[in-house]
């Protein structure tokens, strides 16, 4: 079996310019292997499948299996027995001496399956490093509240079942499972300042050489949507949600709205009031967690965000807000299929 020397897992944070740091390190993944010999798996753009495939208590209620119809408990089981040779079939192959893998997902496993995780790298180095991003609570939040209606959630849903940050329960179990020694975590503020780019910055922040990415900014795929677009989603996940029963809906695929809807303009997107005091109550904690145990001072206005009022999501009936979603997604998926021709 392969040993690297050191394994670097960067684990997000979600909504910290994951993507574009992934897509940068695949499409430059031969210069890093001959410049850095920093190997990073091929594969996937993007571990997170992969990694929380083989990792997750239950694979089958994972968002992304589901979304590719693995949906039982056996599929499940064959997906990651088929990633995990895809991964280690890679990590024999390579000539690197050391070894980076990405994916935001990871974040969210349990202490269990981060102990199997932990367990299975540990076989192919005796040096393995998690590297995490983070960035001010409230933006964060608002941030992952669009992801999440784009992900099929309503925007009632997004504010009442709200994802925050929570760094002492994302971060926590790492520290626990991997130790402090072995954590790098920096800010996605302090990264967008670095003048060749984020995934630069975070390779700098590894002790790795320096490295220069034209094209980075190229990769940025997921920017922001107005109020009026979330409400057009939000009403389509209502009417014709994405997922059933623990299964996809054969009417929706994943990403199915984003083409058409996402790039409508309006309003900025906001919250309402009472989520946006939750938001807030939280980013104190978070930066308090942080400042204990990492030393680092997170930037925080409290007046970021502004909260929605109720004629921001009454510009329309909602009878023509469904009527309008559900005509834009038949349209979208109308165009999706002719591409495929």
């Amino acid at each position: 079996m392969n040993k690297f020397e050191t394994i670097f897992l960067h684990i997000g944070l979600h909504k910290t310019g994951s993507t574009t740091i992934q897509h940068t390190l695949h499409n430059y993944r031969e210069e890093l292997a001959a410049s850095h010999a920093l190997f990073y798996p091929a594969f996937a753009r993007n571990h997170s499948v992969p990694l929380v495939a083989m990792y997750h208590d239950q694979p089958h209620t994972y968002r992304m299996n589901i979304l590719s119809g693995i949906d039982t408990a056996e599929a499940a089981e064959e997906f990651a027995a088929t990633r995990r040779a895809a991964f280690e079939t890679e990590m024999q192959q390579s000539q690197s001496r050391q070894m980076l893998l990405s994916g935001e997902d990871v974040s969210d496993l349990s202490v269990a399956g981060l102990e199997r995780l932990h367990e299975w790298l540990m076989q192919w180095t005796d040096d393995l490093r998690i590297v995490a991003m983070v960035r001010n609570p409230i933006k964060w939040a608002v941030s992952a509240a669009q992801s999440n209606i784009r992900g099929g959630k309503t925007y009632a849903q997004a504010n009442k079942r709200l994802t925050l940050l929570r760094l002492g329960d994302r971060l926590q179990k790492f520290l626990d499972t991997f130790g402090r020694d072995q954590m790098t975590v920096f800010s996605l503020e302090e990264a967008a300042q670095h003048p060749a780019g984020l995934t630069a910055c975070m390779l700098e922040k590894l002790g790795l050489p320096a490295a220069e990415f034209p094209n980075e900014s190229k990769f940025n795929q997921n920017p922001g949507m107005s109020l009026e677009a979330a409400q057009l989603i939000s009403a389509l996940n209502r009417r014709r949600p994405l997922i059933i029963d623990g299964k996809l809906n054969p009417r929706r695929f994943d990403g199915d709205v984003l083409p058409i809807i996402r790039g409508i303009k309006g309003q900025p997107f906001r919250l309402e009031s009472d989520t946006m005091v939750r938001i807030r109550e939280s980013a104190l904690a978070d930066k308090q967690w942080l400042e204990q145990n990492f030393g680092m001072e997170l930037a925080l206005d409290l007046n970021d965000g502004s909260a929605a009022t109720t004629t921001d999501t009454l510009t329309f009936s909602m009878e023509s807000v469904e009527n309008l979603a559900l005509k834009l997604h038949e349209l979208n998926q109308i165009q999706q299929l002719e591409k495929k021709r």
